[in-house]
């Protein structure tokens, strides 16, 4: 949380510092808009329920109340290791099994052009609406997989958000998304997608890890109450804080 506090004291910074108190939005001006917060998963996505987010967007006002613009969001998080099959850990010197919970770190982005339809209350408020349209790339770990593999589709957005004037053109903006994933295949996800055997890389141990065939009642499907099915529709609940401002060229 340390990014956002200080994001929120840079804006009332700002804010004591700007003379004057102008719209919130004003026709013909461009926002750039920087901030992070949190993304809430779905558990049948894969991933873990909740992962940091980095956004930056530029909304170009075409009225007071409508605009048009862009939205990046980059996320860096990891999969959930109650989805799928555990790793059987095998001994070459000892007639032993372990099971061990398997994730790899992801990166995902976000990119789409939106639209956003709002109206001023008073000088400092400032709530609207926006919708996106635009697409997803999901980037596995190239060293845990061999080689690079990444997801993709398209992606919608639907979503809310209150400015509040702090001073000059400047504001803080805090917002709530849903970013629906189209098109997608989990099971990429799966960091031992081929089912064969993999030479472990710790120092202190000696064996394969494989996909646990000796035990397969002890996995997530048939074990845990919070598996769930596939979907190729994902809704991943984004709320953030963030910091907007006129750019002065």
């Amino acid at each position: 949380m340390k990014p956002i506090l200080s994001l929120a004291l840079l804006a009332l910074i700002v804010g004591f510092v700007t003379t004057g108190q102008a719209q919130v939005v004003e026709r013909g001006n461009f926002n750039v808009v920087i901030g992070g917060g949190a993304v809430m998963h779905p558990n049948h996505s894969a991933l873990v329920p909740v992962s940091p987010m980095l956004t930056l967007q530029g909304q170009m006002h075409v009225t007071e109340n409508l605009g048009v613009g862009f939205a990046l969001d980059y996320t860096r998080t990891s999969t959930d290791d109650d989805i799928f099959p555990y790793g059987q850990f095998r001994f070459f010197t000892a007639d032993s099994t372990l099971l061990v919970a398997l994730r790899q770190p992801v990166s995902v982005f976000h990119y789409q052009f939106i639209g956003t339809l709002g109206t001023s209350l008073g000088d400092r408020l400032y709530p609207y609406v926006v919708g996106g349209v635009g697409g997803y790339t999901v980037y596995l770990d190239p060293q845990q997989n061999d080689k690079s593999i990444r997801e993709n589709d398209l992606a919608f957005t639907l979503g809310a958000a209150m400015k509040i004037g702090i001073g000059g053109s400047s504001s803080i903006e805090i917002s709530a998304r849903d970013i629906i994933w189209t098109g997608f295949d989990r099971e990429v996800m799966n960091p031992m997608p081929d089912r064969t055997c993999r030479v472990s890389g710790a120092n202190q141990f000696n064996g394969n890890v494989c996909p646990n065939e000796r035990f397969p009642f002890l996995n997530p499907e048939l074990s845990d109450s919070n598996w769930s099915e596939a979907n190729e529709t994902v809704h991943n609940l984004v709320f953030s804080l963030a910091f907007s401002f006129v750019p002065r060229f």
